[in-house]
């Protein structure tokens, strides 16, 4: 009998690749492009170039969220009358905070040249950091799928923060510290504040005009969108051989956090509520189904025996019960010790794999 070929392994990673053959022409299963894992950026453009308009269709309805929140974001606080829109909050927020120790003069002094800039840096390219994460996340993960949930969760929570801005409209701190209390109108203009200082330095207008000439969302200070896309790249960072990159995620995050406070555009509990807002819409449409199959199969198994259904869905909920399996779809917890993010099923075997560490054999496939 003739022995099967072992997979051929990435000459560039030393990491062994398997995924199904491509289909043939005639095959218009739409779905199968995305759950590939792809050991180059020209075998996927094949691929795709291979399934046509059903490809593109399947990328667009990733992208739709992300499209419809970039619309929304730019019109529709101009298509609403100001009648009907609700009166600003400016009293909320600075109660909470007050209760927290005024936290968001924690960091506003002293101020310097230095730290103005390095905050500057993070806050205002804070925008276009995805694009450059996104190349980051399917080179580590090897799949356009996940990638592809990243795009639609970024788009779903920014959906939701842009609807809690208009139909609650709070204050940031810098209102605060020029105005009081004093309720605000909607005819009122952003303010650079912090940022303002190199604006003087510099002799320009650059941050006056993105803020107080630019600035569509005057009065979104909760929740902070500049907290909620640093802590959600963070999160869907793959956590397995890549301490490096959930360690560079994770400062970055910290660095946003404080550039938000220095610059007294949020308030910490801005901060919170994004990264509220990016652990919601984590856990509804981003984590891996591998993830998911396997955090309900332990809460089935401890609920069996006597536990808390709901302690499996917490951080390290698995470790001591995540022995089980679902029938049918292939998720063992207990071969991966515990870790669902270790977890490979039949039906997601391209989120699973992504997350394996490297594979010290070469029969590994599956593994990334």
């Amino acid at each position: 009998m003739t022995r099967p070929r072992r997979p051929s392994r990435s000459r560039s990673t030393g990491r062994s690749w398997s995924s199904p053959p491509l289909a043939s022409p005639g095959d218009n299963d739409a779905a199968a492009v995305a759950e590939r894992t792809y050991s180059s950026v020209t075998e996927f453009v094949a691929d795709v170039r291979r399934w046509g308009i059903r490809g593109v269709a399947a990328l667009a309805v990733y992208l739709a969220p992300v499209f419809i929140w970039l619309v929304a974001f730019a019109f529709i606080h101009d298509l609403i009358p100001v009648s009907r829109k609700p009166s600003i909050n400016v009293t909320l927020l600075p109660a909470i905070d007050a209760a927290c120790g005024w936290s968001y003069r924690w960091f506003a002094t002293p101020t310097a040249f230095a730290l103005d800039v390095l905050a500057a840096v993070p806050y205002t390219i804070h925008a276009v950091v995805p694009l450059f994460y996104a190349p980051f996340l399917l080179a580590r993960c090897r799949s356009p799928a996940r990638l592809g949930t990243f795009a639609f969760t970024l788009g779903c929570m920014n959906i939701a923060a842009v609807m809690t801005h208009v139909l609650f409209p709070t204050a940031p701190p810098w209102y605060y510290d020029k105005y009081g209390l004093t309720p605000a109108t909607y005819a009122m203009k952003g303010d650079p504040a912090g940022l303002s200082r190199l604006d003087t330095r510099a002799g320009g207008s650059f941050f006056h005009s993105m803020y107080h000439d630019g600035g569509k969302v005057v009065f979104g200070s909760w929740p902070s969108l500049h907290g909620a896309w640093p802590y959600l790249m963070a999160i869907f960072a793959p956590t397995a051989g890549s301490r490096g990159g959930q360690t560079i995620a994770w400062v970055y995050v910290a660095l946003v956090w404080w550039a938000a406070l220095y610059l007294q555009h949020h308030w910490f509990v801005d901060l919170l509520g994004g990264a509220l807002y990016a652990e919601v819409a984590y856990h509804l449409v981003g984590r891996p189904r591998a993830e998911v199959a396997a955090a309900a199969a332990a809460a089935a198994a401890t609920a069996a025996a006597g536990g808390s259904r709901w302690a499996a869905w917490l951080p390290g909920g698995l470790a001591g019960g995540g022995a089980g399996s679902v029938g049918g779809a292939g998720v063992t917890a207990a071969a991966t010790g515990g870790d669902p993010r270790l977890v490979t099923t039949d039906e997601d075997a391209d989120d699973a794999a992504a997350l394996l560490p490297p594979s010290t054999d070469s029969d590994g496939p599956g593994r990334v």
